[in-house]
């Protein structure tokens, strides 16, 4: 996992949650007849950033990831000019309660949304929940999370929680409930079963309602597959083009 961060061209405007794609042109410059290898990253730098910020899971083996290790800090990158995904707030036509469910490196495009402080006054609460397989994962992301920078927004600070789920081990971890620290027991329970039995409305004192709850999904198929399931027992439409939803989705591989 790295963060890279670089410089924002003065025309490239994107919406928090869309992703774009980038490519290193190291490959290029061992042959210049080769072409440049392309992957969609999601942008985790908030929209007034003078900066591009992404986080990305590098692999074992993949040509893109090989190339991107190679970058050093004043190396250039390819920015595609276009942005791209609809995981953006004005998928949803009211406020209300902002859910954010997402799993491991699917929190991504959250962070981006997270940083636009004036979207998100127009929600009553802001609750993000975090699936991570183990607590050793939870310190990195917290890192990469930023809630100091939250922190520094006492209006959006009160309204937000933040509620990491280990699925492998059973441990005490810490969260934020409306901008107050607690410590809850994680026991291998995944959200998805806490959403059935009404355990996770209860640790984040607010219910999901049709009226109120926008709710938004990045992760794992198979998360995605789950949750969106419960969430249409209990009512709950995905949002459409000019089709009006409560539920966001977006793969993150």
């Amino acid at each position: 996992m790295v963060h890279i961060r670089t410089n924002r061209p003065a025309e490239f405007v994107f919406i928090p949650g869309q992703f774009a794609r980038i490519s290193s042109e190291k490959r290029t410059s061992v042959n210049s007849n080769s072409e440049p290898i392309w992957r969609a990253q999601s942008i985790t730098s908030g929209p007034h950033d003078k900066f591009l910020e992404f986080f990305i899971i590098l692999g074992e083996d993949g040509q893109f990831s090989k190339e991107l290790q190679k970058l050093k800090i004043g190396d250039n990158l390819f920015l595609d000019n276009q942005n791209y995904g609809y995981l953006t707030l004005d998928r949803f036509p009211s406020a209300g309660d902002l859910w954010l469910f997402a799993s491991g490196s699917g929190i991504a495009p959250f962070v981006s949304i997270l940083k636009h402080f004036q979207a998100l006054k127009n929600f009553k609460t802001v609750n993000l929940v975090l699936s991570l397989r183990d607590a050793l994962s939870l310190t990195y992301y917290n890192e990469f999370l930023d809630l100091n920078d939250i922190a520094k927004h006492p209006e959006i600070k009160k309204k937000f929680t933040f509620i990491p789920i280990i699925t492998q081990e059973i441990t005490t971890v810490k969260g934020l409930v409306r901008g107050k620290n607690i410590s809850y027991n994680s026991s291998k329970k995944r959200f998805t079963s806490m959403l059935i039995d009404g355990r996770l409305e209860e640790l984040i004192h607010c219910k999901l309602s049709l009226k109120e709850s926008k709710i938004m999904l990045c992760g794992n198929p198979l998360m995605i597959k789950d949750t969106r399931n419960i969430l249409k027992n209990l009512g709950f439409k995905s949002s459409r083009k000019n089709i009006p939803g409560e539920i966001a989705v977006e793969n993150y591989w």
